[in-house]
């Protein structure tokens, strides 16, 4: 919603909105373009400023929404978010990247790659600020119609209340495909992997034969993708059409070649860590490369991404101990996270606060969950952070979380509050430690609190 407004706000749009009262990630970005939420949800905010249109998010009730219901019944057009930026889209060439992993740090990429050679550019990336690039939306004019609009595109349902369980990224009509990977998520709508697959496999289908569809040649659930002829798989695997080798890891920087299907090597290097962010590389490479970019340009670009907020974020260091925020709120993701860390500092001790979001991923997947930490020093697990969309049916907690993760790691451990996980950092912690936040829900916000109040314990 975020970058939508900011597109919106670019070209000339008046803009209000409304919001709960909790500090995010984006409030530093609603503020660059002088927007002040509402606060709360109203009839009263829709009859006063009679908007012209209302965009709503799957959040808050989604189409239940007060305000959605009284737009409605006044005559005014109302549009989901995935619709709304859908319709923004249109008239420009569209490079769409989706993949339950990755898609956001990949969007990213190639935002900053195509944006540092001086093309005009449109782009939408579901985060915060971007290193390297600034907001996460802009949006061009379209006096050429050569121009390019590059979309996170999310596989999440455009409905839940309305019961429109159209994939988000149905409204987007790329003209080239990247997808990252295809990994089962969103059990709350999606009962299986094979529900996933198939949301994928209609997304692909829409890209004409004369676009491009990128995916992940180390993927084995992306398989069902290489039926198409019109598909380009880069990685490891020696079936890849573009070949990653040569991985090298040293701290803070990663170097990489990729091979072409001409055999031509490509240099690249990348300032954030882990196998996983060579690969979405080499994927966002690949596809600026067909969006026209050239390779020289491209390594240049990507040596300019230093990474999005949320994502291995840097908070501050406080008693020579380093405190990290990060995203992952799915297994595979959380693995990839701490796997790429130990590449560039396989000495360190790394220590995790995790919060796990949502009591049906947190239970359709314990048993992976429980898997994830197996490389981290100690684990510490916090009350899951539940979905509005969802309630509480007391078949899972964090208490049965941290009793599966203790099969793996046994030092893993229950905090029952951010004064539970002080007194487990304080005796925990030492010199060179990395802590890194983890989640989905207001960790980020919750884990400035814990350090604050880790800080004054020493000073107090």
């Amino acid at each position: 919603m975020t970058a939508l407004a900011v597109i919106c706000a670019e070209r000339g749009y008046q803009i209000t909105g409304s919001d709960v009262n909790e500090v995010f990630q984006t409030d530093e970005i609603l503020a660059k373009i002088r927007l002040q939420p509402l606060l709360g949800f109203s009839a009263d905010n829709i009859i006063q400023h009679r908007p012209d249109a209302v965009i709503f998010t799957g959040a808050h009730g989604g189409s239940a929404n007060i305000e959605v219901k009284t737009a409605q019944s006044l005559g005014i057009p109302v549009y989901s978010q995935a619709e709304a930026l859908g319709m923004f889209m249109s008239g420009y060439r569209q490079l769409s990247v989706c993949g339950c992993h990755g898609k956001t740090t990949t969007t990213a990429m190639l935002a900053v790659i195509l944006t540092t050679t001086g093309v005009p550019v449109s782009y939408s990336i579901g985060c915060g600020m971007v290193c390297g690039l600034g907001v996460p939306g802009h949006a061009t004019n379209k006096n050429n119609l050569k121009q390019w609009f590059i979309a996170e595109a999310d596989e999440y349902v455009t409905d839940v209340a309305a019961a429109d369980h159209t994939p988000r990224f149905m409204w987007q009509k790329p003209e080239i495909l990247l997808v990252t990977n295809v990994d089962w998520d969103h059990p709350d709508v999606y009962k299986n992997l094979t529900s996933v697959k198939s949301v994928f496999q209609r997304f692909a289908e829409t890209v004409p034969i004369a676009g491009k569809i990128i995916i992940n040649a180390d993927d084995p659930n992306s398989d069902l993708l290489k039926k198409y002829h019109h598909r380009i798989s880069v990685g490891l695997h020696k079936s890849a059409d573009f070949q990653i080798r040569a991985i090298i890891y040293t701290t803070g920087l990663t170097r990489f070649n990729l091979i072409t299907p001409q055999d031509q090597i490509i240099s690249l290097a990348l300032h954030v860590p882990g196998r996983h962010n060579v690969q979405n590389a080499a994927m966002a490479a690949v596809a600026a490369n067909l969006a026209g970019v050239d390779w020289s340009d491209i390594k240049r670009g990507l040596l300019l991404f230093c990474g999005t907020k949320r994502r291995f974020e840097f908070l501050r260091q406080v008693r020579g101990i380093d405190f990290y925020d990060d995203y992952a709120h799915h297994p595979a993701e959380i693995k990839a996270t701490i796997s790429g860390i130990r590449l560039w500092y396989p000495k360190r001790r790394i220590i995790t606060v995790f919060q796990p979001h949502t009591y049906s991923r947190t239970i359709s997947l314990l048993g992976d969950f429980a898997q994830a930490f197996g490389q981290v020093t100690v684990p510490v697990i916090m009350e899951i952070y539940a979905s509005a969309r969802e309630s509480d049916q007391h078949t899972i907690s964090s208490k049965i979380l941290t009793d599966q993760l203790l099969r793996y790691n046994k030092y893993a451990c229950f905090a029952a509050s951010d004064q539970a996980v002080v007194r487990i950092l304080r005796q925990n912690t030492r010199k060179g430690d990395l802590v890194i936040f983890m989640g989905a829900g207001d960790i980020f916000r919750r884990g400035q609190e814990i350090i604050n109040l880790y800080q004054s314990t020493y000073e107090s």
